[in-house]
């Protein structure tokens, strides 16, 4: 009987320890997001890392990929990544707080033997919750990714005083001094040349079409000149006014929509844009429908 009782309590150990070192996570996940670190692709390594909620600037990596959900709680996230190479891993990671990087195992790292552009498929799974978020990455070895950020200033009736700001939806061209064209788009103040930037200076034009639909003229941009280097990260913002010539029917709502984290009631560094948000303006007994 004493061995019989000894042998139970050691089943009752292990199998409490075992429950115990996998926490089990009410979160139920509803999207992610990838957002390009600074340093972009110049190498074969990808690195990823991830974060729940919150984007974490803090870490050496080319993507953190921000994991949003409900009823966030720490416990255990299964990821598997398609790296577009033929090449499928499974990892598993401890979720701790939101906005620390989640500790996997192994780590979410793919060493590239190719220069073609990948499309890597990022899978996070919460087993507990059955919830699952997908989320594509371009990737491109052989070349520097640039990242170039950006806002454009409205001083509609062109009296030196900001009335609004845009971010979302925005097209312009880089001009280089080499007869270079480059055209993006800016989406919440973001947007990324993955090929075709060579160094040299450059200047902003917002698109010459979107200022027509929209009825403003561009009249300045700062810095009015940035020399650019493949893989590096600048920022610009250009200041257009209202045309007053003709008749323009174009009504204009400007703004950002963002996860406001440290409460200061300003998009910075330590909060995260929220893209696609779908909006109603009401205006004059019509509601009109953007995001």
């Amino acid at each position: 009987m004493k061995k019989s009782y000894t042998l139970s309590l050691l089943l009752m150990m292990l199998v409490g320890f075992t429950f115990s070192s996998k926490a089990q996570s009410t979160y139920a996940l509803t999207g992610i997001i990838d957002s390009v670190y600074y340093g972009g692709p110049c190498d074969s390594l990808l690195s990823l890392s991830m974060t729940p909620e919150v984007n974490n600037f803090s870490g050496n990596h080319d993507y953190n990929l921000v994991l949003y959900g409900n009823n966030f709680s720490p416990g255990v996230i299964d990821v598997t990544v398609s790296w577009g190479d033929g090449t499928v891993t499974s990892h598993t990671g401890q979720m701790t707080q939101i906005g620390s990087f989640i500790q996997f195992s192994p780590a979410l790292d793919h060493l590239f033997t190719g220069n073609s552009t990948y499309t890597v498929s990022v899978t996070a799974v919460n087993q507990n919750t059955q919830t699952s978020v997908t989320q594509d990455i371009i990737w491109s070895p052989s070349n520097c990714v640039t990242h170039l950020y950006g806002m454009v200033n409205v001083d509609c009736d062109n009296d030196g005083q900001v009335d609004t700001t845009l971010s979302n939806g925005i097209p312009y061209q880089l001009i280089g001094n080499n007869g270079t064209t480059l055209s993006n788009t800016l989406y919440n103040g973001m947007s990324t040349f993955y090929q075709g930037i060579t160094a040299g200076t450059y200047s902003v034009v917002l698109d010459q079409g979107w200022l027509s639909n929209h009825g403003y003229i561009q009249i300045s941009s700062s810095p009015s000149t940035f020399y650019i280097t493949p893989g590096g990260t600048y920022t610009f913002m250009p200041t257009v006014i209202c045309d007053s010539s003709g008749n323009n029917n174009f009504g204009c709502v400007g703004g950002q929509i963002f996860c406001d984290n440290n409460g200061n009631g300003v998009f910075d560094a330590n909060d995260s844009g929220i893209s696609g948000a779908p909006i109603t303006v009401s205006y004059n007994n019509s509601n009109y429908n953007t995001w």
